[in-house]
């Protein structure tokens, strides 16, 4: 838990742009390591970074080298790796690493927009990704799972992790067809074993705090939503926590998360929407009112629950005609 709670404090402090302070942190956590055990392969990784960020792309490729010694299968560092290759100029080499996370990660959106331009550079088809996953195994389990053969996927995945015990991704992938499938603590084994190699990773966390919620285990839960939104921008995980915390009933930290996203400039009508339920729950109408009259205004298309819930929110106001003005209209919309 320690090297969590570390890691994550590296990743809040690497996301403000403090790379001076990410070096001096990933540094003291690889010295005492060497002192008692291999430091986390993630931690050469996180020290990479601050390299790059004085484009010190040597020093930077020694430790994503060393990480991938301890690791051969971290896709963090083929990436960063393929990062330092493209800066010093090593097109082939970057294609090579990048193919590599690939291969890692098949449905890696991020890796394919890495790659494509790389491809351009070296004269190759942008669909010349698909001979790295067509015959790759985990991409098979993924695509039994995606035809609904969930019971070969089940036997592909397991297959693919015996093989293959350093990929994270095995195991999530795994994680969420048993998940899919309501196996709950198996997929909370897998999901927490993927998080082992990336302790501050934003969806590894997501995971395991979305399946311990699943088990009934608010409290843990919100614990794991509350280092997610420490280590992740991502708006979609914002919005899954800020839902979770109402389904967990905690409308007031639910309030609060809408609220944050709001602030943001993002989200828009669902947030609103998603904030006016929790004032609506929680008896706070007039605030609930002001909400879904935003959500309105921003929604692209009428949605007639929107108008519905107001309509309840003028009831308890005393507003008795707007409320029939409301429903007349949700009844226009449904039809």
């Amino acid at each position: 838990m320690a090297i969590t709670d570390e890691l994550i404090a590296i990743h809040e402090i690497c996301l403000a742009g403090k790379y001076e302070d990410v070096y001096k942190k990933t540094s003291a956590l690889i010295k005492s390591s060497n002192r008692k055990k291999s430091c986390p392969p993630i931690v050469y990784v996180k020290r990479a970074e601050a390299w790059l960020s004085k484009r010190r792309v040597r020093e930077a490729i020694g430790d994503l080298d060393r990480a991938l010694t301890l690791n051969p299968e971290l896709k963090q560092a083929y990436e960063w790796r393929a990062e330092c290759r493209k800066m010093s100029g090593d097109v082939q080499g970057a294609i090579k690493d990048m193919e590599q996370a690939l291969a890692l990660d098949p449905l890696g959106d991020a890796i394919l927009l890495n790659l494509r331009p790389l491809y351009l550079k070296a004269g190759k088809s942008k669909e010349d990704y698909r001979r790295v996953i067509e015959n790759n195994p985990l991409s098979r389990a993924i695509t039994l799972e995606t035809a609904k053969k969930n019971r070969e996927a089940l036997t592909a995945y397991n297959a693919y992790i015996k093989s293959h015990p350093g990929n994270a991704f095995g195991y999530a992938y795994r994680g969420n067809l048993e998940y899919y499938l309501k196996d709950y603590k198996s997929a909370l084994t897998d999901y927490e074993k993927s998080l082992e190699f990336n302790p501050s990773g934003g969806r590894e966390l997501f995971f395991v705090a979305n399946t311990l919620g699943a088990l009934g285990r608010k409290k843990e839960a919100i614990d794991y939503y509350d280092r997610m939104v420490r280590v992740s921008d991502n708006m979609g995980f914002r919005f899954k926590y800020a839902k979770a915390l109402r389904d967990l009933g905690e409308p007031g930290k639910s309030i609060d998360q809408y609220s944050k996203i709001i602030s943001l400039g993002k989200g828009n009508a669902d947030a609103y929407r998603g904030r006016a339920d929790c004032y609506r729950e929680t008896g706070q109408y007039q605030r609930a009112l002001t909400d879904y009259t935003r959500a309105i205004e921003f929604d692209i298309d009428e949605s007639p629950d929107t108008y519905k819930k107001r309509a309840m929110v003028y009831d308890k106001l005393g507003k008795k005609g707007l409320a029939a003005a409301d429903r007349k209209k949700a009844a226009r919309l449904s039809r």
